[in-house]
């Protein structure tokens, strides 16, 4: 048993999400990554085998790699095909989701006892697609707006959307679970309730940005959160650091639904 952990550990260290199928019981359950990765935020509930197979090729999998996906994952839970196999069973794999980001992932199939096996994914997309540029364009002056490529992103959460406005307006320096608290919740204390809450608008802000790819424009280091301002363009930081032709990009208006944006907007009237 404690060898299982222990491997269990190690797989949870190299890979974004993790399925087991227990091939007694005849269901799939997502042991890892459920809430963090493209293709296990939708697994909530254990499913058999069959409907598993069935939701992740017909909901996640692109149209042009269905077929080899269907062949593979039958392959895998037919018995003895795992012990017959040389080297674990990998598939290449893309997937495309609810709104609409293209990921490609790297599959493998690896025993774990006599009663299930694991089927492990690692999100290879940075490293196969590594020269696909994405623009992540951020609006300040006005209302906060969030787009990729001229397409908005859709939060989820209009509180996630909120933190991420949070992290802009600090403009790449870290901000804690305290100081997002006391702009998210401007007339609650810092107590459990609000750390909680606080937790879960911080996990929906990371799964959408997840979902569309640019999850690496937070940067999340013991706790504490920063946008990275290399990595998108904000007409904020542009105006700040006086970048040229961005002279008169602001015309009195900045944030204009939180009622916190004050500070910086009086900053901003201060330059102009």
């Amino acid at each position: 048993m404690g060898h299982e952990i222990n491997y269990l550990e190690a797989l949870k260290s190299a890979y974004n999400v993790i399925f087991e199928i227990n091939t007694s019981t005849k269901l799939v359950k997502c042991i890892h990554g459920k809430d963090t990765s493209a293709i296990g935020i939708y697994y909530d509930i254990d499913m058999t085998i069959d409907s598993a197979k069935h939701f992740w090729v017909n909901n996640y999998i692109i149209e042009e790699d269905r077929a080899v996906a269907l062949k593979y994952f039958n392959r895998i839970i037919t018995p003895g095909e795992l012990e017959k196999a040389k080297r674990p069973l990998q598939i290449d794999f893309r997937i495309k989701t609810r709104r609409g980001m293209f990921f490609s992932y790297l599959g493998v199939a690896v025993k774990l006892n006599d009663d299930s096996f694991l089927f492990c994914c690692r999100d290879m997309t940075d490293v196969r697609y590594s020269n696909m540029f994405k623009l992540v364009k951020i609006t300040t002056f006005g209302y906060f707006n969030v787009q990729i490529n001229d397409e908005a992103v859709a939060f989820s959460s209009e509180k996630a959307k909120e933190l991420l406005a949070v992290l802009v307006d600090h403009r790449g320096s870290f901000v804690t679970g305290s100081e997002a608290v006391s702009f998210l919740w401007e007339d609650r204390p810092y107590d459990k309730q609000t750390q909680s809450n606080y937790r879960k608008v911080a996990l929906r802000l990371k799964n959408t940005l997840r979902e569309y790819g640019i999850e690496n424009i937070v940067e999340t280091k013991n706790g504490k959160r920063r946008i990275v301002p290399e990595k998108v363009q904000c007409d904020l930081f542009d105006y700040m650091n006086q970048k040229p032709g961005c002279e008169k990009l602001f015309h009195g208006s900045y944030l204009n639904e939180y009622s916190w944006a004050e500070m910086t907007k009086y900053d901003l009237e201060e330059m102009r």
